[in-house]
């Protein structure tokens, strides 16, 4: 799962703030939407019934928690895996729901095509980070190696 940050071995900085870096990236627009929703929960349920999501209420709970839990963990590198996790499961059913491009036409389909392949290139990211993992500047690479008493 990459190695610790209390590894001896020197490595340059761009190797080891890199992972941190596309960690930060990828969980802010996850971070944001998810306290979007928290800040705005009524426009956050309006917007899934005028989708004709039944029991729209449940479904922005649950998207706002697997939002700010699954991002917050991303960027922080703690139980990295289970945040990757948490936001796969939101981000799949999302894309092929939401932006579903192939029931649009003209620009609205562009548009929905760019969200589309948007949200592909996030998931690609967090199957990047699940690989790889956290990286040296991560909590979890400080948690392995804690010295055993």
């Amino acid at each position: 799962m990459g190695e610790s940050c209390c590894s001896t071995k020197t490595t340059d900085c761009g190797k080891e703030a890199g992972p941190f870096f596309g960690r930060f990236l990828i969980s802010l627009i996850f971070i944001l939407a998810g306290t979007g929703k928290f800040f705005d929960f009524g426009g956050a349920v309006e917007a899934l019934r005028q989708m004709g999501i039944h029991g729209a209420g449940v479904y922005a709970v649950l998207g706002l928690i697997l939002e700010l839990v699954g991002g917050i963990l991303v960027l922080l590198g703690w139980y990295t895996r289970l945040g990757v996790y948490l936001l796969m499961i939101f981000l799949l059913p999302t894309t092929l729901i939401f932006h579903g491009f192939w029931n649009y036409s003209g620009p609205e389909m562009a548009l929905q095509l760019s969200i589309f392949l948007k949200n592909l290139t996030i998931y690609g990211g967090l199957l990047y980070i699940l690989s790889y993992g956290p990286g040296k500047w991560s909590l979890d690479a400080c948690r392995i190696c804690k010295p055993k008493e």
